[in-house]
């Protein structure tokens, strides 16, 4: 503004240049609050926008949480009983075998139970 003035030959008396260097002061004033609170409303639409991601990314995981447990039910239910139980009762003895402190007396048991039932 200034240099407009000066340009155009006019020199503003003290009084008018003191009134210009406080008009400007409070436009700057106006410009930097301005530019704050546009900084504040784009951190909030940021965040905002990430929320909505994040709930779009845990509706993509959960369908396919679900959509892998109904695999797993649909194959449990194609599996014969008499092998579900025979799978039931091997996890049941490595989990005794785990169980156990000695390998061996756990490897014992299982092999009793197994000779049992080839004898029944």
């Amino acid at each position: 503004m200034q240099s407009q003035l000066a340009g155009g030959g006019v020199k503003p008396i003290a009084a008018d240049a003191r009134l210009l260097e406080l008009k400007l002061g409070a436009c700057a004033a106006c410009a930097e609050a301005t530019q704050a609170e546009q900084k504040v409303l784009a951190g909030e639409r940021k965040a905002e926008e990430q929320e909505m991601e994040d709930a779009y990314l845990g509706t993509i995981l959960l369908q396919r949480d679900q959509e892998i447990r109904q695999l797993a039910i649909k194959r449990n239910a194609l599996v014969p009983k008499s092998l579900q139980q025979k799978r039931r009762q091997e996890q049941a003895a490595a989990a005794a075998a785990e169980a156990a402190p000695e390998g061996l007396a756990a490897a014992s048991l299982v092999d009793t139970s197994a000779d049992t039932a080839i004898l029944a």
